[in-house]
């Protein structure tokens, strides 16, 4: 009796250890699609592939770079990595660390800048009076400015702060300009638009106390200043000499009380 108890064991130890040497053993594998992900200034997200055969995660080293999903099983898995918008002049990196069982690898991430920030209007509107425009500005490098017009003017200023002054508008014709920074590739421009000069010429009676038919019974000789003010080129195109003081004086004395100016 005690030997079959004594077989029996040896028979059960044997379909243990069989089923036991039969269990696989996993070799962790990992697998990534790239190494590296590129990036331009802008918030935007791009796709990154792991391959593994057992579970695994992933985490980044920096806030404005971010995983989802961030964890997953065995197999093929898609995931999407997303940067915030670089609103800084730098240039900016961070690591994706993805780990299974033991296994770790590394993605870079390298995110571009805006190599030139003006803080200001990118357009002002600027009454005939003219002024001062200010801007505020932060650069990866040394920059350029130039301006459209004349009547723009650049004064020193410093790297980080330029003034324009925007002369007066003596034309009564309004009028437009530009300021272009430029750093690199990289260009920003300004639109400066300009009033023309209003006149505002207050009313004068003086002298205009008759009404029509009243002065015109007051009118008893009369001189014509024609070929002049209405010649086309200017008041001496048709050959006659400009108007002066002196002339009109001259036809008073000679007893001539109305003049008409064309």
């Amino acid at each position: 009796m005690n030997s079959l108890k004594f077989n029996l064991c040896l028979i059960f130890l044997a379909i243990a250890f069989s089923s036991c040497s039969k269990e696989e053993v996993i070799t962790p594998e990992l697998t990534i699609s790239k190494n590296e992900l590129s990036f331009g200034k802008d918030a935007y997200s791009q796709e990154l592939v792991i391959n593994t055969n057992v579970p695994w995660s992933v985490s980044s080293s920096e806030a404005w770079c971010t995983v989802s999903p961030a964890s997953g099983g065995a197999g093929t898995s898609s995931i999407d990595v997303s940067v915030a918008g670089n609103t800084t002049v730098n240039p900016r990196e961070a690591i994706l660390t993805v780990t299974a069982e033991g296994l770790t690898q590394q993605v870079k991430i390298k995110q571009i800048s805006i190599p030139l920030i003006i803080t200001g209007d990118k357009e002002h509107n600027i009454a005939a009076a003219g002024k001062t425009i200010s801007f505020t500005i932060e650069s990866s490098g040394e920059y350029k400015v130039e301006v459209s017009n004349s009547w723009i003017i650049v004064p020193l200023g410093s790297s980080t702060r330029r003034d324009f002054v925007i002369e007066a508008n003596s034309s009564l014709a309004p009028r437009e300009g530009t300021i272009t920074f430029t750093l690199g590739s990289f260009k920003e421009v300004i639109t400066i638009k300009q009033a023309g000069t209003t006149f505002d010429i207050p009313n004068d009676k003086t002298g205009m106390e008759s009404n029509a038919i009243t002065l015109a019974s007051k009118m008893y000789a009369g001189w014509n200043i024609g070929n002049t003010l209405e010649a086309i080129g200017g008041e001496t195109a048709w050959g006659n000499p400009k108007i002066t003081e002196e002339y009109v004086k001259i036809l008073k004395s000679y007893g001539f009380n109305a003049i008409r100016i064309p």
